[in-house]
């Protein structure tokens, strides 16, 4: 029985088709007019709100395929598309071209009957560029990768692409598929930075159609041998009708137990249930007839359809196959239901905010009284994810549907569970965040107390996950108007991508092995010589065509390092716009080849050559400190990073710090940097020869630090610390000169500043992130002598006694006078009879450690 977890998770979108407003965009399929709700506002962070149906719809009528060269883009060699209605195109669009059917099965009424006998075009699908439109004839920007043809119902999808961030505000779905019109049952969305869902999107229950019989069949009993009932026309009554899948309806074998490709199996007379249709995951086998019970009794039920799983690593997707109908015989409905549609989602990065995208089978509803076979549920459809990061939880709902419970106690034939879808994506194993219901639907079952009995019906088989997945599809990243796989250089830097395969012989952009999967994403190329395929973050890019781990392969890199510089300009090439590419305004290419004139030796150009500056092999513009001096080129290429904005690789951007855009340019460098000569010379900063020396004076002396260093080119930056305090820069101000210079001078420092400390930081223009720091040097300031003295009086007569001073200061220093006093310079006796009468000053000089001076005034009567 249905847990009460599965069936809220597979009934949040049941109210879509009662409370979806449809609102004033039109589109056109076929003769139809339907309403979208598709709301488009670019918001002052370049957001996009979308919501409501966002694609374009057209049955294709007609294609050509030319025959001529892969790379051959003249008008006359490109595939003509017609379609009915070509209004909502335009030239430069993303489209989606799909095959819906097309599969060969056996038609013949026996145990293998409705097997895949050959796949056909069936699935078979690509995402191009429309380059012309004439008429109702649209025409790809290349030759398409697969074949396809028009009766096995080929559409042709437009796809949003948008370059900005798109926020999912309101319910996204698609329109159901409609066999009549041949389109619908898909949803694509091609985002080039993050998309956002704060709503869900929706393609649940909109695959291939199932029915639901109303009629009584001719026969009720258990007289028919069941193995006998494998594939009847459509006016056959002892059967019912199988359910829709990759087999173009043909009426000459619609009803019958076999199912028919991945639709399931309808019901036979007897009352036994429907088969449930398939995907990825089988479907389940319809309950047995009343008169022929389970266990004992013959299998009678409608088959379920058969897993495609070996048909999706072809890199086809399909929609959910639909359940087939059971067999009644009292007017109460066996309701075959509908599988999932298709979800193609690229992004950047993807917000889930615990969102869901919805590609679930439908679950069949019991009939009335129940004493009739019931219908088979559908498959769970397709989701397909080329996305490189995620955050919050993205719900992916691709279960199949469940089987019809009969409303009664009375075996009878429940319906067979659908089978559950596939979910494809490009990383190595789904992110832990992302939340998929694989679940098959669950067979039917009777009233109780027969509540558990399915009479033999069984559950859909589990849906599958297949990683490392590419979506099929013909780029031109560049915008040149040559295919990737075609182009000499698929980024437009200059560069040629061999030249960007990471020392590998094998060019990036193309397929060796010719599985369509170009060989930068090629996990299983047996070529001989081929590089191994080794994807440590898991982001679906072999690492050795990735250098700097962004998830954009060097080739398609504006900016293979992270490091701020575009690659053309770190090869010595020219970009006069600054946009990454080489020259100046759109590319000039005469020969078509997709290399620019400018290095194109056939067109007179001239090739960049990968420059090494520091002789280690490594093209600077795969290296990161392109000098090896250090100091990370983004930094020596910048006035404005430090080492506190690089990544643990010492760039701005890699596996799991920082991001990049579409072109794999860091996120983060605002304007696109410059290199110099910081980037590409290596640093001259030298070693110190001599350290400064510790200085000792005196209290109004000048003192002085001295610094040798060998470098070039050198920044000096001289330092003070105070105690135990930390160290600061000085500046050229107050006492302090020559902080930025070999010497440092403080002239007459105070007293006060003896006992502090310094240094010098010594950096090279040439390498701003390495630095000499010299010795820690100790200042001393010693105070000055005391000088004090003093004679007994100021004033003596010429027969006083000679007088002597008094030296309060430090002895044995030197008296000198004025001229004509008679004075002993040692102890500063004054001979009073000898001098010349007069006023004198008498000085003492000390012969201390910092000698100083006194004075006094004598006068001699």
């Amino acid at each position: 029985m249905k847990t009460l977890r599965h069936f809220l998770f597979k009934n949040k979108h049941v109210l879509f088709f009662k409370n979806l407003e449809l609102k004033k965009e039109q589109f056109k399929y076929s003769c139809l007019l339907v309403f979208t709700s598709l709301l488009f506002s670019i918001s002052a962070i370049s957001q996009t709100n979308i919501s409501g149906v966002i694609n374009d719809y057209q049955a294709v009528s007609g294609i050509t395929f030319p025959g001529c060269g892969p790379c051959d883009t003249t008008p006359a060699c490109l595939n003509a598309i017609t379609v009915g209605d070509a209004s909502a195109f335009s030239i430069g669009d993303k489209v989606l071209i799909i095959q819906m059917k097309g599969a060969t099965i056996d038609n013949t009424n026996t145990s293998t009957a409705g097997d895949i006998t050959s796949i056909g075009n069936a699935g078979n699908y690509e995402f191009f560029t429309i380059s012309n439109i004439i008429g109702n004839v649209i025409y790809p920007n290349g030759a398409l990768v697969n074949t396809y043809d028009v009766p096995g119902l080929l559409q042709l999808v437009r796809v949003p692409n948008f370059s900005n961030n798109v926020n999912v505000n309101g319910l996204v779905s698609g329109i159901p598929w409609d066999p009549i019109l041949g389109t619908g049952g898909v949803v694509a969305i091609f985002v080039e930075d993050t998309l956002t869902l704060n709503a869900d999107i929706d393609a649940g229950e909109m695959g291939y159609n199932g029915v639901a019989v109303t009629a009584n069949g001719s026969l009720d009993n258990c007289t028919v041998n069941p193995a006998t009932q494998m594939v009847f026309p459509s006016t056959n009554t002892v059967s019912s009708p199988k359910g829709q899948g990759i087999v173009v309806d043909n009426p000459s074998f619609n009803r019958g137990r076999g199912h028919r490709a991945n639709g399931g199996g309808g019901g036979v007379a007897g009352d036994s249930g429907g088969g449930g249709g398939s995907n990825y995951g089988a479907g389940g086998i319809g309950g047995k007839r009343w008169c022929n019970t389970h266990p004992g009794g013959l299998d009678a039920g409608g088959l379920g359809g058969e897993s495609l799983a070996t048909y999706l690593a072809q890199r086809r997707v399909f929609l959910g196959g639909a359940g087939g109908a059971g067999y009644i015989t009292n007017l109460n409905p066996a309701i075959a239901t509908n599988g999932g549609g298709i979800v193609v989602i690229r992004a950047r990065h993807i917000v889930g905010n615990n969102r869901t995208i919805f590609a679930q089978g439908a679950d069949s509803t019991a009939p009335g009284t129940g004493i009739d076979g019931g219908g088979g549920g559908g498959a769970g459809g397709s989701v397909a994810f080329d996305i490189e990061s995620y955050s919050g939880t993205v719900n992916v709902d691709i279960s199949g549907g469940d089987g019809q419970d009969l409303g009664t106690t009375v075996l009878h034939g429940p319906g067979g569970g659908g089978g559950g879808g596939v979910f494809l994506h490009n990383l190595a194993t789904p992110p832990a965040n992302i939340i998929i219901d694989l679940q098959g639907g669950i067979a039917g079952v009777h009233q109780a107390p027969q509540d558990t009995n399915t009479n033999g019906a069984q559950d859909g088989a589990m849906g599958g996950i297949i990683s490392y997945y590419t979506i099929v599809e013909t780029p031109d990243r560049d915008g040149d108007g040559v295919e990737d796989f075609c182009d000499l250089d698929s980024d437009g830097d200059g560069i040629l991508d061999t030249e960007e395969a990471g020392g590998s012989a094998f060019d990036p952009s193309g397929d060796d092995d010719g599985d369509g999967i170009e060989n930068y994403i090629d996990s299983s190329d047996t070529t001989p010589g081929f590089p191994t395929f080794t994807d440590t973050n898991g982001d679906g890019v072999n690492d050795l065509y990735d250098n700097d781990s962004d998830g954009i392969p060097d080739f398609l890199d504006l900016d293979s390092d992270n490091d701020g510089i575009y690659d053309v300009i770190e090869a010595g090439g020219v970009d006069g716009d600054g946009d990454g590419f080489i020259g100046t305004g759109a590319l000039v290419d005469t020969d078509g080849d997709g290399w620019s004139n400018i290095t194109d030796p056939t067109n007179g150009g001239i090739p960049l050559i990968l420059i090494q500056s520091d002789g280690d092999s490594i093209p600077d513009l795969l290296d990161v400190d392109s000098d090896e001096d250090g100091c990370p080129d983004a930094i020596e290429g910048s006035g404005s990073f430090v080492a506190g904005d690089l990544t643990s690789s010492n760039n701005l951007a890699d596996d799991d710090e920082g991001s990049v855009d579409s072109n794999g340019v860091p996120t983060n460098t605002g304007s696109p940097q410059g290199t110099n000569a910081f980037v590409t010379t290596a640093s001259a900063l030298g070693s110190i020869t001599t350290q400064p020396s510790a200085s000792t004076i005196c209290e109004g002396s000048n003192a002085t630090f001295t610094v040798v260093d060998t470098g070039d080119n050198l920044v000096y930056q001289w330092q003070e610390r105070i105690g135990a305090g930390a160290w600061t820069n000085l500046s050229n101000a107050g006492i302090y000169s020559g902080i930025d210079a070999a010497t440092l001078t403080l002239t007459a420092p105070p007293i006060g500043h003896s006992g502090r400390e310094y240094r010098v930081v010594i950096t090279s223009t040439t390498n701003v992130c390495k630095n000499v720091t010299s010795d820690e040097v100790l200042l001393t300031i010693n105070a000055l002598d005391d000088a004090g003295f003093s004679y007994s009086a100021a004033a003596y007569c010429a027969d006083a006694t000679d007088p002597t001073p008094s030296i309060t200061g430090l002895t044995g220093g030197t008296f000198s006078s004025t001229l004509g006093l008679s004075l002993t310079a040692g102890t500063g006796l004054i001979d009073v009879s000898t001098s010349t009468p007069g006023t004198y000053t008498v000085t003492y000089t000390t012969a201390g450690t910092c000698p100083n001076s006194s004075t006094a005034s004598v006068t001699i009567n």
